[in-house]
């Protein structure tokens, strides 16, 4: 989904680092479009009880529904041993409210007939982003992930020579996965591209294009990205080559 206020003034929220700013000034986005595995299998004929995943780049299994899921927006529950994750791939957001958790997950779906094969070539474009106010969480608008994901920069990247140190540094204060500080600098390892920073900071010294959407006929930009899009695409660059090498084996899932 992606979240904005329409309201004059400032809401702390989970979806925002510092406060989600109104009337229509930025928005929030999450989910990674078209490579989203339940985009990609919605009606569940491969993904189940059983199937075998990456999680954080460990091997697990999909065990049932997740919390809140339903027909229209399902979500799953997975297990896995965190010993053999990959801190690359998770780790905690601090939000203007509260610390959430970064879970990472890959899932392979098998080519069983047509329908499955056509759904795999859903495209961003085609991917509906229902829009809400931040309030009440209700959608009001939709727009699509194409506004997201394409033609916009998936890394952040830090230009060092633009950092002239400021006093309070509000990169420093507020980056979510704490991945800048002035005595370290930037720690590209620890960044989850959410791009809050380039809002953040007053020299430039953070660039990358984070898309804008349309809503009413104006441009709102996107100022906080809660999904990475790049680390998705490893992980699942990584689960396509553990297939590959038979190092990781599909397997059928016991109950739907």
């Amino acid at each position: 989904m992606a979240f904005v206020n329409p309201e004059e003034g400032e809401v702390g929220s989970i979806f925002s680092v510092t406060g989600l700013k109104g009337p229509y000034k930025e928005i929030s986005v999450t989910g990674s479009g078209e490579i989203n595995p339940l985009e990609n299998d919605p009606l569940l004929k491969t993904i189940g009880i059983g199937t075998k995943i990456l999680v954080n780049g460990a091997p697990g299994y999909v065990i049932g529904e997740g919390t809140r899921s339903s027909a229209e927006k399902p979500n799953l529950s997975v297990i896995a041993d965190m010993d053999k994750m990959d801190a690359e791939f998770m780790g905690g957001f601090i939000t203007s409210t509260s610390p959430e958790c970064i879970t990472s997950i890959a899932v392979p779906i098998p080519v069983i007939d047509e329908e499955v094969f056509s759904n795999l070539k859903i495209m961003d474009e085609e991917v509906k982003l229902p829009i809400a106010d931040i309030h009440d969480r209700i959608p009001f608008v939709e727009s699509n992930y194409a506004a997201v994901w394409q033609n916009t920069d998936l890394e952040i990247h830090f230009d060092a020579g633009k950092c002239i140190g400021c006093d309070v540094c509000d990169v420093e204060k507020y980056c979510p996965t704490n991945a800048f500080s002035r005595s370290k600098g930037f720690d590209k390892h620890g960044c989850f591209n959410c791009g809050a920073c380039i809002f953040l900071c007053p020299e430039g010294a953070f660039r990358g294009d984070l898309g804008r959407i349309k809503i009413y006929g104006k441009e709102i930009p996107i100022t906080l990205r809660q999904s990475n899009r790049s680390k998705a695409n490893e992980l699942a660059r990584k689960l396509k080559s553990q297939i590959v090498e038979r190092d990781f084996l599909l397997t059928e899932p016991v109950d739907l």
